[in-house]
């Protein structure tokens, strides 16, 4: 049959949805300030979690934990809550002052250890079977194992030393907010180029970075717009891989040449990208 057919009139086009949601979430980040192994950074990772989860009475699912930036290069703690509307457990851990030391305490306990008014790593004592023996060895699923982390078991050391000592440290800390002039910080941190780039936004009316000295992969970002994913370079000292790197993890490179005079015209070309609309 090679007669052509009347389209039919009922029939509609089928076109390809993208659904797009946008969520928020309470988050906290902790940083060791000093580097830790992998094994370390993982028990401390756990140890933590389970803490937190103790003190406020979480499901294990409603709070989550991660590595930053990846499980790979473990510099940071990445916890949110999972649970929709968030518990606000996370802002009670900033803005308590002895909520950490709690956390902290707990995280010890849970780890078989008797936890003293003084906690202090040499005199930490192990809770033992009734028999005298320990509890467990590395760890156990009363403690820091889970079906959660089941990927990760062979890392988890409870009576790692250097863990138990920054529990310890925590257990005796409260926890201040430090407030930072915003205009102080500025000025002390951004670099003359940074310092022109700032000028020239507030003169062609574009919103101000989200933050200035970023490293995303190990790539110098020197004005970061966060919320569009636009990352602003000025010194041309990046490569065309580590672009396509950058755009692999999500970000739109603007790279601004050494010639100033040139900026006012390429941000104007990137306007719809930095701002998100088009004027």
């Amino acid at each position: 049959d090679n007669e052509a057919k009347a389209p039919d009139p009922d029939k509609v086009k089928a076109e390809r949805i993208v659904p797009y949601v946008e969520d928020r979430r309470n988050i906290l980040i902790i940083r060791p300030s000093e580097e830790l192994n992998e094994s370390e950074m993982v028990t401390l990772q756990y140890a933590l979690k389970r803490g937190i989860e103790s003190v406020f009475q979480l499901e294990e699912s409603e709070l989550m934990v991660e590595p930053l930036p990846n499980k790979e290069h473990r510099n940071a703690i990445l916890f949110y809550e999972a649970s929709e509307g968030g518990a606000g457990v996370l802002t009670r851990v900033v803005h308590d002052p002895n909520a950490l030391a709690m956390v902290a305490r707990r995280a010890l306990e849970i780890c078989h250890y008797i936890v003293e008014d003084s906690c202090n790593v040499k005199s930490l004592k192990e809770n033992t079977n009734p028999d005298g023996s320990p509890i467990c060895e590395a760890g156990c699923y009363k403690c820091l194992l889970s079906y959660y982390n089941q990927p990760e078991h062979d890392k988890i050391d409870r009576k790692n030393e250097l863990v138990l000592t920054l529990l310890c440290e925590l257990a005796n800390a409260k926890v201040t907010i430090e407030k930072v002039s915003q205009k102080k910080s500025e000025s002390l941190a951004l670099s003359p180029l940074q310092v022109a780039l700032k000028e020239i936004l507030d003169s062609q009316n574009f919103p101000l970075p989200d933050s200035w000295n970023e490293t995303i992969n190990g790539i110098q970002i020197d004005a970061l717009y966060q919320d569009m994913q636009v990352a602003i370079i000025l010194t041309d000292t990046s490569n065309n891989q580590q672009l396509t790197e950058l755009e692999n993890y999500g970000y739109i490179p603007i790279v601004l040449p050494e010639a100033q005079s040139k900026w006012h015209e390429l941000l104007e070309e990137n306007r719809e990208l930095i701002v998100g609309e088009s004027e």
